[in-house]
């Protein structure tokens, strides 16, 4: 199993890192579309609400202002709706999860930018009210764009040395 890890170009522990937080975040999201088709009947705005709370998120910035109105408005005839998200949520979490896992070009892609386009919010919750959860968030998500970014670009580097190294060169022509 070593000499199979030991062909493979890039650094493999850093990208299965990444892979098992998406891995927990697809199953986060397939535990709340559990919960939600056990207790149909449930406060899902109270639940926003407390959940936001245990993780520090103040309940007045955007982002919590439309989980928890969201949540409000959930009712029994829409709860499919949201177990459907929940289960494309975790898909999209497991597929990325795997392709970093078998270190695979797109999965880098896919985290990088995914990872690039929550940036801006995560400035923004912190700007309108500053926690700790939200700058660790932030912090690992900026090293882990970063980490995405400089994946690719030794890819891509080394894919060209490749490339330069496959063209015979003038001296090996008759």
């Amino acid at each position: 199993m070593a000499a199979r890890h030991a062909t493979l170009p890039k650094d493999v522990y850093g990208l299965r890192s990444i892979a098992l937080i998406e891995f927990l975040k697809g199953t986060g999201a397939i535990g709340a579309a559990v919960l939600l088709l056990l207790h149909p009947h449930a406060s899902y705005g109270h639940l926003a609400e407390r959940v936001l709370h245990a993780f520090h998120i103040h309940l007045n910035s955007i982002v919590a202002i439309e989980v928890i109105s969201w949540a409000r408005r959930i009712d029994i005839r829409h709860i499919h709706i949201a177990v459907i998200f929940a289960f494309v949520y975790a898909g999209l979490r497991f597929l990325e999860g795997w392709g970093l896992w078998r270190v695979k070009t797109w999965a880098e892609w896919f985290g990088f930018l995914n990872g690039s386009l929550y940036l801006p919010i995560e400035l923004i919750e912190i700007y309108r009210h500053y926690t700790g959860v939200k700058l660790t968030i932030l912090i690992i998500n900026i090293i882990v764009v970063l980490y995405l970014g400089w994946e690719i670009y030794k890819g891509r580097r080394e894919k060209q040395e490749r490339k330069i190294q496959s063209v015979p060169s003038l001296e090996a022509l008759p």
